[in-house]
């Protein structure tokens, strides 16, 4: 998933919280979420972090947007266990605004 940050933050390092299991790192002159590669994660620790930046731009503060391709957000779907809303993700990427609308679509 990459980070879209906006015109306020200039770089954004670190976690939102280790619950994740995700953390920010910039790579290439872009920021990412990057998995933990230590400890045990939950299994909805993906789409919970999702979630969180999703949130996060809402506010337009530090994040403006997120970008995640259809197949993560599949993929985090299916690992939270949440098994209709892992089939629906079609687009090849999704934002912000596209999360959101999912999170209340589904009722998750």
């Amino acid at each position: 998933m990459e980070i879209i940050l906006s015109n306020q933050c200039k770089s954004l390092r670190g976690n939102l919280g280790r619950q994740y299991g995700y953390t920010i790192q910039k790579r290439k002159g872009r920021f990412y979420a990057v998995r933990f590669s230590k400890g045990e994660i939950p299994p909805d620790a993906h789409w919970r972090f999702i979630l969180s930046c999703a949130d996060v731009a809402r506010l337009k503060l530090h994040i403006c947007d997120i970008a995640v391709s259809g197949q993560e957000l599949s993929d985090a779907l299916y690992e939270a266990k949440h098994y209709i809303a892992a089939r629906f993700p079609k687009l090849p990427t999704y934002n912000a605004r596209d999360i959101i609308n999912l999170k209340h679509t589904f009722g998750l």
